[in-house]
């Protein structure tokens, strides 16, 4: 049986980071659960070769939100 291959972050604003989306694709996880991904309803994020389910927080707060990302 192979392992399942976890990745947690606090990310204070998944948005802007590119190095995230670099290390994901080397990485190759199975399971990512992201914290303070700062996403609004309004804004789209993908990652290639994940579903993700994510929570925001409304869109008159600042930060928050979390986001799990599954192959």
């Amino acid at each position: 049986m192979a392992a399942v291959r976890f990745l947690q972050w606090n990310a204070h604003s998944i948005s802007n980071k590119l190095e995230f989306k670099q290390h994901v694709s080397v990485c190759n996880y199975d399971v990512i659960c992201i914290q303070e991904t700062w996403l609004k309803e309004t804004k789209s994020y993908n990652s290639a070769g994940y579903e993700m389910v994510r929570h925001d927080r409304p869109s008159l707060e600042h930060g928050g939100g979390v986001a799990t990302f599954v192959r």
